[in-house]
């Protein structure tokens, strides 16, 4: 991913972050951060589901993050075109595109890469 790249997850069937409610709250309670934030929220957070705080940093990836100022950067951006509405995706510190707008001849081409069922390990669907 080059630097100020965006990964876009469409999956216009999925409305939550995680199937089980446990773990679709505690994600939604975290928020996705970059790991230096992950690593100090465990810090002050020692209870918090260690399986958890790893997804959300494979979903931010390392970024940084100044423990001073609260302020995080990140190395890409990561936007949902999902179920999931513009207001919760931007809750949790992601960014929102409709899905109805994902055209997949749109991201054919040079610096662009479409991956068809992507996320086919991921869920099983019936």
């Amino acid at each position: 991913m080059a630097p100020g790249g965006e990964i876009i997850i469409y999956a216009p069937h999925i409305d939550c972050f995680h199937s089980r409610p446990e773990m679709n709250f505690a994600l939604r309670r975290i928020g996705y951060h970059c790991k230096d934030y992950v690593k100090k929220y465990l810090e002050l957070n020692p209870d918090f589901s260690k399986n958890i705080a790893a997804h959300v940093i494979n979903v931010r990836g390392a970024g940084s993050f100044d423990v001073n100022s609260g302020k995080e950067e990140f190395n890409f951006k990561v936007t949902l075109a999902t179920g999931i509405s513009k207001d919760i995706c931007e809750s949790v510190g992601l960014s929102y595109r409709n899905p109805d707008s994902i055209r997949k001849e749109d991201f054919i081409g040079p610096g662009k890469l479409w991956i068809e069922n992507g996320g086919k390990y991921l869920y099983k669907m019936k």
